[in-house]
């Protein structure tokens, strides 16, 4: 293959050239129909989830929480920091971030993100008591910082997070064990790949099959096709 190319490319005559340049075009066509194939793919089948409160065990909380994960949440990863990271760190798969927001007074820390699930600060490896501590399923999300912890009990239908802390929190029964219980729903937020994308991608692949054709015509008749 490579001296077929070679032969190609230092060919004496126009005919072999114009055929190396289609080949080189139709090529060049096909990395791009790939590369944005691919590239799309991942995008396309990401889901952005955002937690629609509709109920509260007490009154004036609020929740709110937000999870992108590609391919939903039955495709969150199985983590926990139960011992220390690989090399590398922590690989959480297909959820791309987390973010949620506690009714936690400031200056207090009442967001929490993906930045969050660390490894257990304590040198020489984790212990009983060291934090944070967390664990990732399909099933549930789990923190807890020792100042303050949630739960969030996934599901398709109903979800629910449990969240108390002993900061300062409004409602104050959130510093109280048990007692701020939220549940919603998931709403997918992003939407699929426009259809524009695919006509632009079925544009790029009729360009390759245009300078196939080209390519096929100059070699059968001896002419050179137009650049």
């Amino acid at each position: 293959m490579t001296g077929l190319l070679l032969r190609l490319f230092y060919a004496p005559n126009w005919r072999s050239e114009m055929i190396y340049i289609q080949i080189w075009r139709i090529l060049r066509s096909t990395c791009c129909v790939v590369f944005a194939l691919v590239s799309l793919t991942r995008f396309a089948s990401a889901e952005v989830l955002v937690f629609n409160q509709i109920s509260a065990s007490v009154p004036g909380l609020f929740i709110s929480a937000v999870i992108d994960v590609n391919g939903g949440l039955d495709l969150l990863p199985t983590i926990n920091n139960f011992r220390a990271p690989p090399t590398g760190g922590y690989d959480f798969g297909n959820l791309d971030a987390l973010d949620i927001f506690l009714p936690v007074n400031p200056p207090q820390k009442s967001r929490f993100t993906l930045e969050d699930f660390t490894e257990r600060r304590q040198p020489g490896g984790p212990g009983v008591f060291d934090f944070p501590q967390w664990s990732i399923s399909p099933n549930q999300i789990r923190f807890n910082n020792t100042e303050t912890d949630f739960l969030i009990i996934l599901d398709n239908i109903l979800s629910t997070i449990r969240f108390n802390t002993d900061a300062p929190s409004t409602p104050r029964e959130c510093m109280m064990t048990g007692r701020c219980v939220v549940q919603g729903q998931w709403q997918v937020t992003s939407v699929p790949v426009p259809a524009s994308v695919h006509l632009f991608l079925g544009a790029l692949l009729a360009g390759a099959l245009v300078f196939r054709r080209r390519g096929t015509r100059a070699a059968g008749s001896g002419t050179p096709a137009a650049a």
